[in-house]
């Protein structure tokens, strides 16, 4: 890779290998020249250029070489750090999604995009080519993590006296995991 019309995100993790658990301390740069324009590996690095911790993220995809990553920003201090990546709204967790599964790289994204237009809320994402320790790893997606909070999933969190009525209402997020005893 040396130029795309995607974003182009650079992880250095100091030759550290990525694990699941715990997130490890890297470096992040975003080179992004704008929409429509070439982005150059040798261009400076000016979108975002800071500290993350960086984890693999997925059950059934852990196997697979194109890892997905779960990555945090942080600043000097190794604190979480709110940041606006991309124009997505500004958080601190975000995915580096592989598509892995997706081999037209296309069905996940256009399905976020679709609800979207259909006045739902879908994770917001764009499409990057990823580089990690100076090695291609291919296009990927950036995503919002699904959390609540203003810029992501607007709703308000329920405190422990909201038991009954009017306080139970709203919306909720559900999580379906895998279950580490299925018993």
């Amino acid at each position: 890779l040396v130029n795309s019309k995607h974003p182009i995100i650079i992880i250095d993790t100091q030759g550290d290998d990525i694990m699941d658990e715990p997130k490890i301390e890297s470096s992040m740069g975003i080179i992004y020249n704008g929409p429509g324009v070439m982005n150059n590996i040798n261009d400076s690095i000016n979108h975002y250029n800071g500290n993350i911790g960086i984890e693999t993220r997925g059950n059934s995809t852990q196997g697979f070489d194109k890892k997905t990553y779960s990555i945090e920003l942080r600043d000097m201090l190794n604190q979480d750090t709110s940041v606006n990546l991309l124009g997505m709204g500004k958080e601190e967790d975000w995915i580096l999604h592989a598509m892995v599964i997706d081999k037209s790289q296309v069905r996940i994204p256009m399905s976020s995009y679709f609800f979207q237009r259909m006045g739902h809320y879908a994770y917001k994402w764009r499409y990057v080519e990823l580089i990690i320790n100076n090695e291609y790893r291919g296009l990927y997606i950036l995503t919002e993590k699904i959390k609540r909070d203003d810029d992501r999933v607007d709703i308000a969190k329920l405190d422990d006296d909201d038991i009954y009525g009017d306080s139970l209402t709203g919306g909720y997020i559900l999580r379906i995991d895998w279950l580490d005893y299925p018993e």
